[in-house]
């Protein structure tokens, strides 16, 4: 009986371990082409979620075949991106800086 049981247990779990996808790639600033250390990507629905490391690299898995992830960083635009499994190559994001930056700010202390 405990035998079927611990089966039927292992499938399941290796069933789950497969669902999982890995996803790889690198974010780079569009208007430079410089890897963006530090930029966040993660899942649509905020389930799972990375930084990118000094060399602007990134690792997530998806859980279904088809997954929404937005790449983020500070000045930059958010990139949605549509990705489906399987990824022959990691991929390269590139962003575009905010048009909204402040070029001045004047500080008054009255």
């Amino acid at each position: 009986m405990y035998k079927y049981l611990l089966l039927i247990l292992f499938q399941v779990i290796s069933l789950t371990a497969l669902a999982q996808h890995p996803v790889s790639g690198q974010v780079q600033s569009a208007a430079t082409g410089e890897v963006i250390a530090g930029a966040t990507t993660r899942l649509a629905d905020g389930s799972k979620g990375t930084v990118s490391d000094a060399n602007g690299k990134f690792s997530i898995t998806i859980p279904k075949d088809t997954a929404t992830l937005y790449i983020s960083f500070i000045g930059f635009k958010t990139q949605k991106l549509r990705v489906k499994w399987p990824v022959i190559k990691p991929l390269t994001i590139q962003l575009e800086q905010s048009s909204s930056l402040l070029d001045e700010v004047t500080v008054s202390t009255g």
